[in-house]
């Protein structure tokens, strides 16, 4: 099945800039699931709707919308998911379908099922694969669960791309193979932000296709086809940037790529904000710094770690603390001193990830 990006709303997308379109996408989300909130008397209103609206886009720092933009845009929405003209007045008025990977995740969703969705992209085997990575992250990673807003079905799209790509390769059986729940969630994330900034994929592809954490072998092959650039380079770390002394913050170039939306910044820095991981790209911003763990280190520490950027994250997660275990004395309690054997996302955290138990792995140290 291939799904085609529709018609995105003027004011949020006038510069075709993706960060403009990844922010239709959520208000497309919230429509949406107006959309499917029971019967008229138990549906919300659509002040109450409007609300929800302007709360997102305040917690990504947009300046104010007017009221009748909103109203333009959920009308367009709408439509869409009634299969209506958008202008039903005019005679000509063409029907856009809605994108069915903007559905919540419910596996007897009627809407979802009378698209066929569903049945073309899961099988029953990745199906449970797929819940139980979703449950990983919001019972594992998520502080609360107001920060963990519902999944779409582009989550479903890609996490089962995954899983039959590598499956169709035997990977899956090895011991190396995504088998991880973390795993999973971090990377149908990473190939779902990327879908919605309309962004290429070749990375990610060759990637998979020379899967470089399975084998000392594959791993040759993969480093030895992207130092001939027959296949590119892992791109990693795009929204976070950490400073030698390990900071992490947002990368400046991404959060100047908002600066289309008119987002009223000031000096407060919104992804140290526990409102703005409230958002859909809360829990983007902690795949992508999971799948870019080693790539976001210090220097000092990438060399200890021997830039392995590639390995799948609960490998990188594990290959660091195996390399704490066995670290010097004195590059231990620099480690534990700074806090990096937890690592959290916001203040106070909205997702956490202790690492003090979590199994080591990897090797080349």
């Amino acid at each position: 099945m291939e799904f085609k990006y529709q018609f995105l709303e003027k004011t949020f997308n006038s510069n075709l800039h993706p960060v403009s379109r990844a922010t239709y996408r959520h208000i497309e989300a919230l429509v949406v699931d107006w959309c499917e909130a029971g019967s008229p008397s138990d549906k919300p209103t659509l002040s109450e709707l409007y609300i929800k609206i302007r709360t997102l886009l305040s917690r990504i720092a947009v300046q104010e919308i007017e009221t009748s933009t909103i109203g333009r845009a959920v009308k367009d929405i709408k439509s869409m998911y009634d299969g209506t003209p958008r202008n039903p007045d005019l005679k000509n008025s063409k029907i856009v379908k809605l994108d069915p990977l903007v559905l919540p995740i419910e596996w007897n969703n009627p809407t979802a099922n009378r698209m066929g969705v569903l049945d073309e992209i899961i099988t029953q085997k990745n199906k449970h694969r797929i819940i139980r990575s979703l449950d990983y992250a919001e019972r594992t990673l998520a502080q609360s669960s107001e920060y963990y807003s519902a999944d779409r079905l582009r989550y479903a799209y890609w996490a089962n791309h995954i899983l039959n790509r590598l499956e169709a390769t035997g990977f899956l059986d090895q011991v190396q193979g995504i088998h991880r729940d973390l795993d999973l969630w971090v990377l149908a994330k990473v190939f779902e932000r990327r879908d919605l900034l309309g962004q290429d994929m070749d990375d990610l592809f060759a990637w998979l296709s020379h899967p470089p954490f399975m084998s000392y072998e594959d791993q040759n092959i993969y480093l030895r086809l992207v130092e001939q650039g027959k296949i590119p380079i892992l791109r990693q770390g795009e929204f976070v940037t950490v400073s030698e002394d390990g900071a992490a913050t947002g990368n400046d170039e991404y959060l100047n790529q908002w600066n289309p939306l008119e987002r009223n910044v000031t000096d407060v820095d919104i992804w140290t904000d526990e409102n703005a991981f409230k958002t859909p790209e809360g829990k983007f911003l902690v795949a992508d710094g999971l799948f870019s763990f080693i790539k976001t280190r210090p220097s000092w520490l990438k060399d200890q770690l021997s830039h392995q950027t590639y390995l799948l994250p609960s490998q990188q997660l594990g290959l660091f603390m195996k390399w704490v275990d066995l670290a010097k004395d004195e590059d231990r309690e620099k480690i534990i001193k700074k806090g990096w054997t937890t690592i959290t996302w916001g203040s106070p955290h909205a997702y956490k990830l202790d690492l003090t138990d979590f199994p080591r792995s990897g090797a080349g140290l």
